[in-house]
């Protein structure tokens, strides 16, 4: 059975959201605070996702281009570090993300009820195919469910990234941030190449 603890306040089945996270979006909810577990994923993934009345941004078969098709391998195209960077970039927010790697569908969940009125009037859940896409598509949809949900939270910045490798992209973290940052606010990536094309 799976169990997301919200703010130590309850234990609640997924499905099942406490009200206050969909009546004041942007104030209690924070996705620092949240542990989910799943028996179908691995460290570091969040719990299969699960529709409540809040909107989501969801992205089925994420990555599912050329390379993948050709490689025909049935292993997670998102990997760890895909895994890392995205609960990086959703620090300091309220959406929260959960990815399938069976079917390899990622969804960001704003915590915020659709509105016509709010940003880009979106009233129901928005729903992208992955195939023939890659991880600029991943970045795209992180930052429109941030923006969605209000933006990043006064007072708690987007920390200083730590690339593992010498030769990935800094661009790509660059293109996953840029659109969230509050005016005056900076974001430094350690590590990486500033020089690879790849983004």
């Amino acid at each position: 059975r799976e169990y997301i603890l919200v703010q130590d306040q309850c234990w609640c089945t997924p499905g099942e959201m406490v009200s206050v996270e969909q009546d004041a979006p942007g104030v209690a909810f924070d996705n620092s605070e949240v542990l989910a577990a799943s028996p179908l994923s691995g460290a570091g993934y969040g719990a299969p996702a699960a529709r409540t009345t809040t909107l989501k941004v969801i992205l089925r078969r994420a990555k599912f281009n050329y390379k993948y098709k050709k490689s025909n391998k049935s292993k997670p195209r998102i990997n760890t570090d895909d895994i890392g960077a995205i609960e990086h970039m959703l620090e300091g927010t309220v959406v929260t993300y959960t990815y399938d790697p069976e079917t390899n569908d990622l969804v960001f969940d704003t915590h915020t009820a659709p509105s016509s009125s709010g940003y880009g009037g979106f009233t129901s859940d928005i729903e992208i195919d992955g195939e023939d896409t890659g991880g600029q598509v991943i970045r795209t949809a992180l930052q429109l469910a941030i923006n969605i949900a209000g933006g990043r939270i006064a007072g708690k910045p987007l920390r200083d990234l730590h690339i593992r490798s010498r030769e990935k992209a800094c661009m790509l973290y660059v293109q996953a941030s840029m659109y969230t940052l509050r005016v005056g606010e900076s974001f430094t990536i350690l590590g990486g190449s500033p020089t690879n094309c790849d983004a």
